[in-house]
């Protein structure tokens, strides 16, 4: 029996999973935990650590022991997942590695795009929570017919449970001062899509290459991948034989 952690990223929580909580649900045998990462969600009244590290060590606290597990996560949390990998190899059996970068791998302008920076900053300076997903929603996604729709559904979530701004920024920071580890396991697949407005698609190329592993690009979806195409992530994992396919 195979179970799933799923790890979000800068800003967000589980709830932003969306459909993929459900569709990996309906393809593994085991568990889909979504675990909130300090600062966001469940655990938003926390600190959110400026190091990487900080943010593994609380995860790891919560993960049920004595079971097989393996580990989705995007953009910030697939540099956690990097690193936990590293400390922690045994911890899990697959790797599934969505939209993330290195400080050491690439240019470093890559990992933020300077055409959406200005927009990104707005997102940090809005307080109106249906203005600022939409802004959000626009960088990160590109196959959503309905923004202002996602967007109030997402602006709800964070009326429930805020982020705060100065949290935003540690976890940035800490994401920013990430540096990939030397070693990981060896069943691992990096995801990228193609037309991501706010990560260059290259650091994930740039990642595989460095740790001889298997990249899959999606051609048009933007870097909110599980939000665009939830279904084609599961396929891809279906390809890396970390899913049965049926």
């Amino acid at each position: 029996m195979m179970n799933w952690l799923l790890i979000r990223g800068l800003g967000r929580e589980k709830r932003h999973w969306g459909d993929f909580i459900k569709m990996l649900q309906q393809e593994t045998d085991g568990d889909v935990l979504c675990l909130d990462i300090p600062g966001s969600g469940d655990f938003r009244e926390m600190q959110s650590p400026v190091k990487i590290k900080g943010y593994i060590l609380f995860l790891r606290d919560k993960l049920p022991k004595k079971q097989q597990w393996s580990i989705c996560a995007i953009s910030l949390g697939g540099m956690i997942a990097l690193e936990w990998l590293s400390l922690y190899p045994d911890d899990f059996q697959n790797a599934v590695i969505i939209n993330t970068s290195a400080l050491d791998v690439g240019r470093w302008h890559n990992r933020l795009r300077f055409s959406i920076l200005h927009n990104f900053i707005r997102t940090l300076l809005q307080k109106d929570a249906v203005k600022r997903e939409e802004i959000l929603l626009k960088i990160t996604t590109n196959l959503q017919k309905d923004i202002t729709q996602v967007a109030e559904k997402n602006a709800k979530i964070y009326k429930e449970k805020p982020i705060t701004r100065k949290n935003i920024i540690r976890q940035l920071y800490a994401a920013s001062k990430f540096r990939s580890p030397q070693n990981t396991i060896e069943n691992l697949c990096f995801l990228s899509s193609k037309e991501d407005k706010l990560v260059n698609p290259k650091c994930s190329e740039l990642l595989s290459q460095k740790y001889k592993k298997k990249h899959f690009q999606h051609l048009t979806a933007g870097h909110d991948l599980p939000l665009d195409d939830p279904k084609w992530i599961i396929e891809t994992m279906k390809q890396c034989n970390f899913l049965k396919k049926r």
